[in-house]
């Protein structure tokens, strides 16, 4: 770039000298500037070397002039192309590191779910185990029990590994109010006790439908009476759920770590604790 520049600069120059010979040459009057002298015969000024002559017209330039705007010229060039080059670099350098957070986001998650299947499939292949030593009909009823538990916990990771994965990245606007309402009563508003401010997101919705579909349905399978739900809106929305400890959940923590990784990708804050034997969900957006 330096090097097309100077060049540029140099071909230019030599252009605008050659006009002012021709219009001197034939008679021309124009006014000079102040780095170009024209005349029919040789002089000496300081400052000013000669460039050319042709035809008993002799043209000297001020060099120094020429040297200082293409040193100034060099040096905006020059803190152009690294402010650019550095801007570049860093885009460049955080586009790779989100890339790589969002791979060792999902490594970690997809390691979690081969770990909790691997945990469930072994204490499924113990259970068959003594259920078989025991060969009778009550061990039987426990196989078939114990396989409809892993099935349906096999389904239900199909089901959130597909939406986790198969859904639009399309960025809307859309009311929380309305989709949190929308999962109570179908999951049966009866076993919570709600209060909602109408709270409008700029978010992409499916990831928005995933996490507040996990939290609450974690509540209503393992919560022990009323769940209670707040969505407020100050300066920030922020949504609450808290209940009581019914029983220990059986899932090893997968669906948590689905809510973790999609509020990392979209820059929410969610959080969990353990207070007084009741489980608290708080996620700010």
């Amino acid at each position: 770039m330096f090097v097309f520049a100077r060049h540029t600069f140099f071909v230019s120059l030599k252009r605008e000298l050659k006009a002012y010979s021709n219009i001197e040459r034939f008679g021309g009057k124009i006014d000079l500037p102040e780095y170009v002298i024209i005349q029919d015969h040789p002089i000496s000024k300081k400052g000013y070397v000669l460039y050319a002559s042709d035809n008993g017209v002799f043209i000297y330039v001020n060099m120094s002039y020429f040297e200082r705007l293409f040193r100034n010229f060099a040096v905006d060039l020059f803190l152009w192309e690294t402010s650019l080059t550095l801007t570049v670099v860093l885009i460049v350098f955080l586009i790779l590191k989100r890339f790589n957070t969002k791979q060792k986001q999902i490594n970690d998650m997809m390691r979690l779910i081969v770990e909790t299947m691997s945990h469930k499939i072994g204490n499924f292949l113990s259970s068959v185990r003594v259920n078989l030593e025991i060969n009778d009909e009550e061990g039987i009823k426990q196989i078939k029990k114990s396989l409809e538990v892993v099935e349906n916990d096999f389904k239900a990771m199909q089901k959130k590994i597909q939406r986790l994965y198969d859904h639009s990245e399309t960025i809307e606007t859309v009311k929380l109010n309305e989709i949190v309402e929308e999962i109570i009563k179908n999951l049966g508003e009866e076993r919570f006790n709600y209060f909602l401010d109408e709270a409008k997101l700029k978010v992409n919705k499916d990831d928005l439908q995933i996490v507040i579909w996990e939290v609450l349905n974690n509540a209503f399978k393992y919560a022990d009476g009323k769940i209670e739900v707040k969505l407020l809106k100050n300066k920030k929305v922020k949504f609450f759920v808290r209940n009581k400890i019914g029983r220990v959940a059986s899932n090893s923590g997968y669906g948590k770590k689905i809510c973790e990784y999609i509020a990392f990708k979209n820059g929410w804050v969610f959080s969990t604790n353990i207070k007084e034997n009741c489980y608290e969900v708080a996620i700010y957006f």
